[in-house]
């Protein structure tokens, strides 16, 4: 389920319902973060996972970014299948994977209160 949403491209969109961000993911093969987090949410939900959708801040850009965080048996974890840029310009989503709220929190920052912790 993540490498087939990572794979769809990304394109720069506003925030919208999850219906419309799952079906435009789908159909046009590519959408924004919040496309992703949608649709990566929709899909572990429908297998029987726990997941929720979190947003907040890419302190890269300084723009708002979406994700997951999805229950896992070590506890929850964040899961992000967007391309990240990192601080040295190159794509990269090998630190997205299932990661702690410590992790996560060095290239994003969000509301922690009424979201589950990471650790």
């Amino acid at each position: 389920i993540y490498n087939y949403v990572y794979d769809i491209g990304y394109r720069n969109t506003g925030n919208d319902t999850t219906e419309n961000l799952c079906v435009d993911a789908l159909r046009y093969g590519t959408g924004s973060c919040y496309h992703h987090a949608a649709l990566l949410n929709y899909l572990y939900n429908r297998c029987g996972y726990e997941t929720i959708t979190v947003t907040g801040t890419d302190y890269l850009t300084g723009g708002d970014h979406g994700w997951c965080l999805s229950k896992t048996s070590e506890g929850w974890r964040h899961v992000d299948a967007q391309m990240i840029i990192t601080y040295d310009g190159v794509f990269d989503n090998s630190n997205q994977y299932f990661v702690t709220d410590a992790h996560i929190s060095q290239f994003f920052g969000w509301n922690r209160n009424g979201v589950p912790a990471a650790v």
